[in-house]
């Protein structure tokens, strides 16, 4: 009996330590230049625009607080450089005066300017062609006559007839809704709203286009910044990218998150009185076993 308890606790501990493991970041370092060390100790912090509607990628919460994959690759380059970031979000359809901060996360070089400077891609992700389910094509020549949905960031991908949509959440639902005919995004982000929002009308379907990637933009140029930050891209590995990448994709907008503790202080009286019912009923069942 002894033996089967000791294996049953080693057996919960294993399970604990192996499930820690599969979420923490794993342990990487980045060597700089003796420039870009002192560069590092006497910056301040980065001022860094954040560019909003794009979940699960980056977006903010109901408070208006940066989440989403890219604030977990920030986080993660600010503990493996010593850099800090100072946050301000961003409305892509204003007019921004992008020259006041020193980096936009965000940018693809897909719709790159040829006096933009790009860091190193933080991520890769595919296109989707996602369409009414009315709506039947063979082929993109099929969609001439068909109202293209588009943001910002697909202002390169040109149709006879556009609409623009301040939010790729906006252009799903005019799709959903019919308003629209067919649009293209990032799979992530476009299944992220179809199913946050229920929309039932949309077929997604996989598309030629090369995957997006995404980058972090400097609009004024600042070589030792510009070199940390790629080398901390770099630096990252997979496993601390998966990790990365399940964390920054969890988190939803709106939604509360719960700690036991909270659960447990709620439903206090309810807990305990199932759980006096259990021990009477297992009290009971040994009673009647003697």
């Amino acid at each position: 009996m002894k033996k089967q308890t000791k294996r049953f606790f080693i057996l919960v501990f294993g399970i604990i330590l192996l499930a820690s493991q599969a979420f923490s970041y794993a342990e990487y370092t980045v060597e700089f230049t003796d420039e870009e060390i002192e560069y590092i100790r006497n910056r301040g912090p980065v001022k860094l625009g954040y560019i909003d509607g794009m979940a699960p990628l980056q977006y903010v919460d109901h408070e208006g607080n940066p989440i989403g994959i890219t604030y977990e690759i920030l986080e993660e380059i600010e503990a493996s450089t010593g850099l800090s970031f100072e946050y301000e979000t961003l409305d892509i359809n204003d007019d921004n005066d992008f020259d006041k901060y020193d980096m936009i996360s965000g940018f693809s070089s897909a719709y790159l300017q040829n006096e933009d400077i790009l860091s190193e891609p933080y991520l890769h992700v595919p296109v989707v062609f996602f369409i009414n389910k009315k709506i039947q094509v063979e082929n993109l020549n099929d969609l001439d006559n068909r109202i293209y949905a588009y943001v910002h960031e697909n202002h390169y991908l040109k149709f006879p007839n556009s609409i623009l949509y301040p939010t790729r959440e906006a252009s799903l639902q005019a799709v959903n809704n019919g308003e629209a005919d067919f649009g293209f995004g990032n799979i992530y982000t476009v299944n992220f709203y179809i199913m946050q929002d229920d929309l039932r009308y949309i077929n997604m379907i996989p598309s030629s286009f090369p995957d997006r990637d995404y980058r972090f933009l400097y609009p004024k140029e600042d070589r030792l910044l510009k070199s940390i930050i790629d080398k901390a891209i770099i630096g990252m590995d997979k496993d601390t990218l998966d990790a990365i990448m399940i964390k920054g994709s969890m988190i939803r907008p709106g939604i509360k998150e719960f700690s036991i503790h909270e659960v447990f202080k709620a439903f206090q009286v309810h807990i305990s009185l199932f759980l006096l019912v259990v021990i009477f009923l297992i009290g009971y069942y040994i009673l009647k076993l003697r």
